[in-house]
């Protein structure tokens, strides 16, 4: 057994600076400047582009415990379905076994919230889960609804930070998104603000990420 360093050790001060010197020094949150959600609401679909157009697009949110929830949606379903009955029916049966990828590794459905895109355009119901998928849809990330759907889309682990007024800002390569994680089910259960940089061509880079809480003495529930 790994017994826990404490905090007035040396070990601790060395890790702890170590830790600074790795994760840098908190994150500069002006260079977010545009809100696509809050604590009540999100706007992000309205502020993404895409390559064709759809006639419905809804982000779902599957928690691991409770029912599943629309997070925000555009325009109407099965508008421009030959059956739109039959249409209907297919979206609501989309699957809610699988999201977008995890960093964590958690293949077990019961231990994390799953989150996907899912669309509809004419005859065509299908939901968007792989990054390269929802890319494909966006094309360019050229609008702040793009870099944040990228930025979810990349690591399912990582939630906006809706408590802020931005979540969203301009970068040379394209879009800074600031996001929130918890990072593992281990003694490292740290909460983690990131700074996510995703370039006009779809690539997701993490630039930078600040440990909030270390979490060590919260129980091991994957609730982001």
């Amino acid at each position: 057994m790994i017994d826990r360093l404490h905090a007035s050790s040396p070990a601790a001060l060395v890790l702890a600076l170590a830790l600074v010197v790795g994760l840098g020094c908190g994150i500069d949150e002006d260079q977010f400047t545009v809100a696509v959600c809050d604590t009540h609401d999100f706007d992000l679909l309205r502020q993404a582009t895409f390559a064709e157009p759809v006639d419905y697009l809804e982000l779902r949110q599957f928690p691991f415990r409770g029912p599943p929830t629309i997070v925000d949606a555009l325009g109407d379903a099965c508008i421009a379905a030959a059956d739109p009955d039959a249409c209907a029916a297919a979206l609501q049966d989309l699957s809610t076994d699988e999201g977008f990828p995890d960093s964590r590794g958690f293949e077990d459905r019961q231990f994390r919230d799953l989150r996907a895109l899912a669309l509809t355009r004419g005859d065509e119901v299908r939901a968007l889960i792989a990054p390269d998928d929802v890319q494909a849809l966006l094309g360019t990330i050229d609008a702040p609804g793009d870099a944040a759907l990228m930025a979810l889309a990349h690591d399912g682990s990582h939630v906006l930070r809706c408590d802020m007024p931005a979540q969203v800002g301009p970068h040379a390569d394209g879009f800074v998104v600031y996001t929130r994680s918890r990072s593992a089910c281990d003694e490292n259960n740290n909460l983690l603000d990131h700074v996510v940089l995703v370039r006009t061509d779809g690539t997701v880079e993490g630039l930078k990420r600040e440990i909030i809480d270390h979490g060590w003495d919260e129980p091991c529930l994957i609730t982001d």
